[in-house]
């Protein structure tokens, strides 16, 4: 008769099936579910990804601590049948990567007796998928990846949509750190899947010699209400009439408090405004959001 050989490993998986099994194990699973499905909707309305990370270690409870310890506000940790789920929303590539790279660094700050291996799994969700779909992938390859010391993960491109957006951001700004600062800004947050070309103006004027008004890709231009040249109002008209006009999204960056003035811009045809100073992270959102919408990606 043949005897099978079990080791400590064969045990520890299926204690891990016994565990996601067990009543307390499917409750887990199923808040993490419902926290996926409420991640996901919210990327739909919003047209941003997410990343979602299963990840095993030697010590569960510790690899979970050290996740909930590192998390973002508004990220989502939770064990379950030995693996650790993070679900990070408006997350791509970059953003997990950074947070993984901080677990590292404190596994191995706390674990100075031995060497804590783990291994991780990163799922870039930018199309439609259910959570049992991304489940059922990381409990196919997971078990596949080698352990290593700290968090080197793998990043899995299956639920990643293959389309990317791309459009063109035009600054008219007079002041030459403003210009400079809103550029560096919106290409350090340009997501993953959008390709955007920046470039920046002091007046009107040279906005309106530029060779990328002939470009057919869509074109959002922040566009300051004063300054050297033809007058922002002229600026609308002249764009507006272009052939195509209707794929630039003309956003007027107005005085506080100039009410009258941006009133005169949307009877001109501004698509929207901001008064200054203006709120970075706003501005990114509304252009990456067009983008989005003139590409169909992510709506």
């Amino acid at each position: 008769m043949r005897v099978q050989q079990y080791t400590r490993q064969d045990f520890r998986n299926q204690w891990w099936k016994n565990q996601a099994g067990s009543p307390a194990g499917q409750e887990k699973l199923q808040k993490i579910r419902w926290a996926f499905e409420l991640t996901s909707e919210t990327a739909r309305r919003t047209g941003r990804g997410f990343c979602m990370v299963m990840a095993k270690g030697e010590e569960e409870a510790h690899l979970e601590n050290v996740a909930l310890r590192e998390a973002r506000r508004g990220d989502i940790v939770s064990e379950a049948g030995g693996i650790v789920y993070m679900l990070l929303p408006d997350s791509g590539v970059k953003e997990t990567e950074v947070l993984l790279g901080r677990m590292e660094k404190t596994i191995l700050a706390t674990c100075h007796s031995f060497t804590v291996l783990t291994k991780a799994l990163v799922f870039p969700v930018t199309r439609s998928a259910s959570f049992e779909e991304v489940q059922r992938e990381g409990l196919r390859v997971l078990p596949q990846l080698p352990s290593c010391p700290g968090m080197k993960p793998m990043i899995s491109e299956v639920f990643q949509s293959a389309e990317k957006a791309s459009g063109r951001l035009s600054v008219i700004e007079p002041d030459p750190l403003t210009r400079e600062m809103l550029k560096g800004y919106s290409m350090k947050v340009c997501p993953e899947d959008i390709e955007m070309d920046v470039q920046v103006f002091p007046d009107t004027k040279s906005f309106l010699l530029s060779q990328s008004l002939k470009e057919p890709k869509p074109h959002a231009v922040l566009l300051h209400a004063s300054g050297e040249g033809p007058g922002a109002l002229e600026v609308i008209h002249y764009l507006r009439s272009l052939p195509g006009g209707s794929r630039y999204y003309i956003i007027l960056s107005a005085a506080p408090h100039s009410e009258e003035e941006v009133s005169r811009a949307y009877a001109a045809g501004v698509d929207d405004h901001m008064f200054r100073p203006l709120h970075l992270e706003l501005l990114s959102a509304k252009v990456f959001r067009r983008f989005r919408k003139e590409g169909g990606v992510g709506v």
